[in-house]
């Protein structure tokens, strides 16, 4: 199982990064130390998998006693150029657009290489995205497919 804890918050890059630290301390009941893989994923040692994600007004931790998860929250009105769009996202725009966006960052933090290493990465088989529409934001989780995932909102 996968959790997705998810705050509205402040605006400030700062509060929006802080949340989404807090959303994991919550979930495990303590602060953790954060380390970081040589790629720069974020892990607890012998903690839980998890990811963040936070943009403007909102953040997000999806997080797992055993699965590997990868998760991206963004505006749903979010504008991405025609380059990013034709070079990342099949052309696509609007919604569209940025649903696929979320999915490919989320992917990105599965793979653990972010967007920039996709181009050189290999896409795993047997995953799945879960995408939820909350208060004008997408907020997607890529996980593997037999992994059930549950969306809490924390106030």
């Amino acid at each position: 199982m996968i959790f997705v804890l998810y705050t509205f918050c402040g605006e400030t890059r700062e509060k929006q990064h802080s949340a989404a630290y807090s959303l994991l301390s919550l979930y495990l009941g303590y602060r953790p130390e954060i380390s970081r893989e040589e790629t720069g994923r974020p892990y607890v040692v012998a903690g839980p998998r998890f990811s963040i994600s936070h943009t403007g007004g909102l953040a997000a931790c999806s997080v797992s006693e055993s699965a590997l998860s990868g998760v991206d929250v963004e505006r749903i009105g979010r504008a991405i150029s025609k380059r990013v769009s034709d070079r990342m996202l099949c052309g696509l725009s609007g919604r569209e657009a940025v649903k696929k966006w979320t999915e490919t960052e989320a992917l990105g933090k599965y793979i653990g290489c972010g967007v920039l290493g996709l181009k050189n990465a290999e896409t795993p088989d047997c995953i799945s995205f879960t995408t939820v529409e909350k208060n004008g934001f997408y907020i997607t989780v890529c996980a593997p497919e037999e992994q059930d995932v549950s969306f809490i909102e924390v106030k």
